[in-house]
């Protein structure tokens, strides 16, 4: 069965299902309409809906506000994850609150997305001179050994540039391993 909660924000005049639609269950300006069940928009994918409040049209994300009213607020820096990829599907039980890096693993591991760009990540790469398991050995010597000029040392036994190595023990590269 459909929940209805209020929107923060907006309480008296919308309400948000834990199915991801949105209703006015307020009349005001303009005939909008007690009990109507609004159209979203699409934009690149979500789908969002305008509020209106104190005669000010507000465009949000319906995936947003299912959290908001469910969840609770969402933490500055977080982000709201289709679990199943779909954007346009707001139930509550599809949608989690996570970091930016959470999000885009998901993406990559659980969806098998590529990333923008045709940049793919790790030994996936044509042009990658390293495997996931040399960067895990070569963390695993840098973290026996951090001392400096090491990874000048580890640079030529792996056959890379010693910046690949900073790169690499600092986590700038090969972040998904």
């Amino acid at each position: 069965m459909e929940r209805w909660k209020p929107i923060p924000g907006y309480e008296g005049v919308y309400e948000v299902s834990d199915a991801g639609r949105v209703k006015r269950i307020a009349g005001g300006s303009n005939n909008a309409k007690p009990g109507r069940i609004l159209k979203p928009a699409s934009n690149a994918g979500y789908l969002g809906v305008g509020l209106c409040h104190r005669g000010k049209v507000k465009m949000t994300i319906v995936h947003r506000l299912v959290v908001i009213a469910f969840i609770g607020p969402i933490p500055e820096g977080l982000q709201v994850n289709h679990k199943n990829g779909v954007r346009s599907d707001n139930r509550l039980e599809n949608l989690e609150v996570v970091t930016a890096s959470q999000n885009h693993l998901h993406a990559f591991r659980e969806l098998g997305r590529k990333p923008a760009g045709g940049r793919l990540p790790g030994s996936s790469n044509p042009n990658a001179k390293l495997t996931e398991e040399k960067v895990k050995e070569i963390r695993r010597l840098w973290g026996a050994n951090p001392k400096w000029g090491y990874q000048q040392e580890l640079a030529r036994q792996f056959d890379v540039d010693d910046v690949t190595i900073n790169h690499v023990v600092r986590r700038y590269s090969w972040k998904h391993v």
